[in-house]
């Protein structure tokens, strides 16, 4: 990226997904679930088909209930993060 305007906003970006992961992990310890820094995964590609696909901020795996027994269910979701930078009529930069 050359402007720094752009550069200055994806930055910006990156930390507040960054901190939002933090939020999620600190969150599930603080509840006994398992949610370990590995299970935040930033802007995974995943195809959707006809060529098309999504590229969240992050992909986020969550177990709920106990973080030392094998019960609890795993969670699987896409996390997006939204700064309220754009304005509606406007596509962000690709």
């Amino acid at each position: 990226m050359s402007d720094p305007t752009a550069v200055r906003l994806k930055a910006s970006h990156t930390l507040t997904v960054t901190e939002t992961a933090l939020v999620f992990l600190e969150d599930a310890r603080r509840r006994g679930d398992v949610c370990e820094p590995l299970d935040w995964i930033p802007e995974v590609h995943h195809p959707i088909g006809s060529s098309e696909a999504v590229i969240p901020d992050a992909l986020l795996y969550y177990r709920r209930g106990p973080a030392d027994g094998d019960s609890g269910s795993t969670l699987r979701t896409f996390v997006e993060v939204d700064r309220a930078t754009w304005a509606p009529s406007v596509s962000p930069p690709s």
